[in-house]
């Protein structure tokens, strides 16, 4: 049979738990809300002189490791990227190499004018 004395021992330890279990649950949810929201950057590269789109041209952002190839119509991607100001860079053989600096926010979509080596 419990006595008073264990009764409250035991709601003293419930209690300290339950609040253990919000207090931790609360720092996970911080951490969360601190992390900053991420974008897709969208763009298309295209010849400047005709202003056909470039497929496997190479679109880098310097500064960090990723890249990212167009396609057949000239679209690339970069998936999670925060809000920021990013310098892109292009390369694609037979056209000159070519950097531009952006303002990455939500929706952000770029065109990329990249001249042939020819041009002037």
């Amino acid at each position: 049979m419990f006595s008073f004395k264990n009764l409250s021992i035991l709601a003293l330890l419930t209690a300290f738990l339950v609040s253990i279990s919000i207090s931790e649950t609360h720092a996970q949810s911080k951490k969360k809300s601190e992390q900053p929201e991420t974008y897709l950057l969208e763009g298309k590269v295209r010849n400047a002189q005709s202003g056909e789109p470039l497929n496997d041209a190479e679109v880098h952002i310097i500064g960090k490791e990723i890249k990212a190839e167009t396609g057949k119509d000239g679209i690339f991607t970069f998936e999670e990227l925060p809000e920021g100001t990013y310098t892109l860079k292009v390369e694609k053989d037979g056209y000159k190499k070519w950097k531009k600096e952006v303002e990455h926010k939500k929706g952000l979509k770029v065109i990329l004018m990249v001249k042939p080596e020819s041009s002037n």
